[in-house]
């Protein structure tokens, strides 16, 4: 028990040392009143929930306010119990910022109302402060098969209208205070608008330096409707690229408290990982970018994690990265007590190369301009790259099929090793009985 309490005040006066060197986190205002953390932790990466629930504590314990999770994840039982200890430790739940998506796959009245019910469920959360839809539509499914969501609701627009319907039901209750979209472009933003009731507050989709120029137009048209934006994968394409995470193995492996960073240069295990279009660009070409980032980040002592943060953060956009230490959870929150020049600002905003993006469909460019649907909003099967449907389902499965390699490689090691031991015995038998023999 004692040694437990000695690491709480520790992690708290180590929290406070924190918010007094690094100054306060940055908000963001939210149509409807309230505000956002403008730096938050990324919980894509984690599984387990004992391990999910003690880097959710430590990063609140640090002085961190804003958790970013989905019920994809399948995690959220580890983040309520982990802002539940951190609560009784001594952190204000209002303080807190939690963030939860719903699938796509369960959009719908009815369905979303019970996927709202499994997040408090699985939480324990008394409230969430913003709820959003994961993204306008399910991932590919399989050829012969349609999206879950459009056999419950027939079409995309319906689909969206339903599950708002059920979310500003959710609000009403008052078990959240926002709510909000991911990978929406203006069209489908307007749409949800158009129904009236609460705004949207958030929406959240991939940027950073290389994103395609449609990304930048939904973040322009965000803000010129008042609504907040948060970037996912700010860290992910250059640090492939320095790395050459984006050549073999084809999927990126992180730790489970991952962020990429020059002393932790790892990436998202998450479906659609890019290399559609980053194949096409030698890492070489990344070299001079490199250079100039790192003498960007020694001139103002910072890492270049921080820079690319900062980036994003200089745009009146919210950060979620990961971090595989405290190190980094520092790091991630000391963003607000500098600038970046004019000329760095400028030169990260005109990259070449340009139109990377860590994911492929349904968070794309071609997604964002909304070239994958029909006029009532149904995908559009014939529009995809040729190929994508296969590839992609296989990389959205892909976490079974590491977890199965996993398994059938500790299988075949126990084999291996039993099979060894076997041929020992045997010939150990055999040279005892060529003893006796002499």
């Amino acid at each position: 028990m004692v040694p437990a309490t000695s690491a709480v005040l520790w992690l708290a006066l180590v929290g406070l040392r924190v918010r007094r060197i690094y100054g306060k986190v940055g908000y963001l205002d939210l149509p409807g009143g309230g505000r956002m953390p403008m730096s938050g932790l990324g919980m894509c990466t984690g599984r387990h929930q004992e391990d999910t629930a003690q880097e959710v504590f430590e990063y609140l314990m640090l002085g961190g306010r804003h958790l970013d999770d989905a019920l994809a994840y399948e995690n959220v039982a580890g983040v309520g119990a982990g802002v539940r200890r951190a609560v009784a430790a001594g952190i204000p739940r209002e303080e807190i910022f939690v963030t939860i998506r719903i699938p796509p796959s369960v959009f719908g009245f009815n369905s979303t109302l019970e996927a709202v019910e499994v997040v408090f469920k699985e939480s324990e959360l008394d409230y969430v402060d913003l709820l959003q839809l994961h993204s306008p539509l399910s991932t590919v499914p399989l050829p012969g098969t349609s999206h879950p969501e459009l056999e419950r609701c027939e079409t995309m627009r319906r689909c969206h209208e339903e599950t708002w319907r059920a979310l500003k039901q959710v609000l009403g209750t008052g078990l959240a205070r926002h709510l909000g979209v991911a990978n929406f472009n203006a069209e489908q933003m307007e749409f949800l608008l158009s129904l009236g009731g609460p705004p949207v507050a958030v929406n959240q989709l991939e940027f950073h330096p290389w994103v395609t120029s449609q990304h930048r137009d939904v973040v322009r048209w965000c803000h010129q409707h008042g609504i907040a934006v948060t970037a996912y994968a700010s860290l992910e394409v250059f640090f492939g690229f320095k790395f050459g995470l984006f050549k073999f193995p084809r999927f990126a492996r992180r730790s489970l408290f991952g962020a990429a960073t020059p002393s932790s240069p790892a990436l998202w295990d998450r479906p659609f990982l890019a290399n559609w279009t980053v194949d096409r660009v030698p890492a070489a070409e990344m070299e001079p970018i490199s250079q100039r980032l790192e003498a960007i980040a020694g001139r103002l002592n910072k890492t270049v994690a921080q820079v690319l943060l900062r980036w994003a953060v200089q745009q009146n956009v919210s950060v979620i990265p990961g971090a595989s230490s405290p190190q980094h959870i520092r790091e991630n929150l000391e963003l607000f007590d500098w600038e970046l020049a004019d000329e760095d600002m400028h030169f990260l905003e005109h990259q070449q190369p340009e139109n990377l993006t860590t994911w492929r469909w349904p968070f794309g460019p071609h997604y964002l301009e909304g070239r994958y649907f029909d006029e009532q909003g149904v995908s559009n099967f014939a529009g995809y790259p040729a190929g994508l449907q296969y590839h992609d389902v296989f990389r959205y499965h892909k976490k079974t099929w590491l977890t199965a390699r996993s398994w059938l490689l500790s299988l075949g090691a126990v084999c291996v090793t039993f099979l060894a031991l076997c041929i020992f015995c045997c010939r150990r038998r055999q040279s005892r009985a060529n003893v006796k023999k002499d």
